[in-house]
């Protein structure tokens, strides 16, 4: 029988002196097991076997994970699209109050004697 012979790898693979005199408050990493080739082929042939007698079950929970995920998707677009609608009305009323107190401040009190109120 194969003897297991783990070797791992840190995943933040940039060690500096100052990180490593930080004693006060030590700071897990977590680290990836590097399988030997004999260890992944090993995993593969198990993988196989449980696939060749849970095939219906295997098929069905991906089934449910798909159904999952594009619920899930299609929420998240629909927020999307909800959140850019609003933002396009809160633009448009906006600009709207700005064109109507343009034409606010535009429009002067006609007397009598101005050029505007002479042609209206």
């Amino acid at each position: 029988m194969l003897q297991a012979q783990y070797n791992y790898h840190d995943d933040d693979s940039s060690s500096t002196a100052s990180s490593m005199s930080q004693t006060s408050n030590p700071v897990k990493k977590s680290r990836r097991r590097v399988l030997s080739k004999e260890q992944l082929e090993l995993n593969r042939a198990r993988s196989r076997k449980y696939y060749a007698r849970n095939r219906d079950v295997v098929l069905a929970k991906l089934r449910a994970q798909y159904v999952e995920n594009r619920e899930k998707e299609r929420d998240r677009q629909r927020d999307k699209y909800l959140r850019n609608k609003a933002r396009k009305l809160q633009q448009k009323a906006e600009e709207e109050a700005a064109k109507q107190q343009l034409q606010q401040e535009n429009q002067q009190p006609s007397s009598p004697l101005s050029l505007s109120y002479i042609l209206n």
